[in-house]
């Protein structure tokens, strides 16, 4: 199903998507398959924290379509320069929706893989 679409000098993959759900629906279905990985209580409660943080950010709940690298890079960008978080807080959400891209990806419920150009930010000294 993967085929490979040449972006800014890499191939990327892309894949088609059959059914169409928003992402309220994606991440319930996300954290249904986290919680049968058995992961801790406190790991899930920050899962549902994070996610709610960025359903705030958007003030709504996209779709498909509107699920892409642009709309996660602005809620970085948001976090950093307009709520002015240390950059470690920002990595820690940014790692959480990246498995939560990732989990889209692969699951077909997204068309390209976000999460690969969505990377934590440079922390000062490291």
């Amino acid at each position: 199903m993967r085929k490979g679409v040449r972006k800014h000098g890499r191939v990327t993959a892309t894949r088609k998507v059959t059914e169409s759900f928003p992402m309220v629906e994606m991440f319930e279905r996300f954290m249904w398959f986290k919680n049968s990985e058995g992961l801790a209580p406190r790991t899930v409660e920050e899962y549902e924290i994070h996610f709610q943080w960025l359903c705030d950010y958007f003030g709504k709940d996209l779709s498909r379509e509107e699920i892409t690298t642009e709309a996660f890079l602005g809620w970085v960008g948001y976090m950093t320069h307009e709520k002015q978080l240390k950059p470690n807080t920002v990595n820690i959400r940014i790692r959480t929706m990246r498995a939560f891209l990732r989990y889209c990806f692969m699951e077909n419920l997204i068309d390209e893989p976000i999460h690969e150009r969505f990377k934590p930010i440079k922390v000062a000294g490291k």
